[in-house]
């Protein structure tokens, strides 16, 4: 199994893009999207009710649109209102690994949004061919 990174630093793009897999046939239970978001210190940020989640903050409508395409979520909360938003099947599998040695705040303190895509080479191959200019970074996974 492999895994391929790209980044994101604007919604549209990253949206732009998980749509183009999805209308591509790729399978999106192999799709992961991660991203901050921020809210109002009195404002609701997350909602889950059943199968759907219903996001609020400046991405909101991102969070929406991509939880109609993608399964599993989570939602971390900071202590100054910032948060980060998990979507997609490795939901599950990213939280219980978050430690203090964890990479992932770095990687998006430069970048908003990360696209996480864990498949074998063909698949992988057919993202690439889907989303010729995302740089896609493959590594192998654990």
């Amino acid at each position: 199994m492999l895994s391929a990174v790209a980044w994101y630093s604007s919604s549209p793009e990253i949206e732009h893009d998980v749509k183009t897999l999805a209308r591509g046939g790729f399978d999106m239970t192999r799709v992961c999207v991660i991203g901050k978001d921020r809210v109002a210190p009195n404002q609701i940020a997350f909602v889950h009710t059943g199968r759907r989640a219903r996001f609020f903050g400046a991405h909101g409508a991102l969070w929406n649109t991509l939880s109609a395409i993608l399964l599993g979520t989570a939602l971390l909360c900071g202590p100054a209102g910032e948060h980060v938003v998990i979507l997609g099947s490795l939901a599950g599998a990213i939280v219980p690994a978050l430690g203090s040695a964890n990479p992932l705040p770095a990687a998006l303190a430069a970048h908003s949004f990360l696209l996480v895509i864990q498949a074998d080479a063909q698949h992988l191959q057919r993202a690439r061919e889907l989303l010729p200019h995302a740089d896609l970074k493959t590594f192998d996974s654990p």
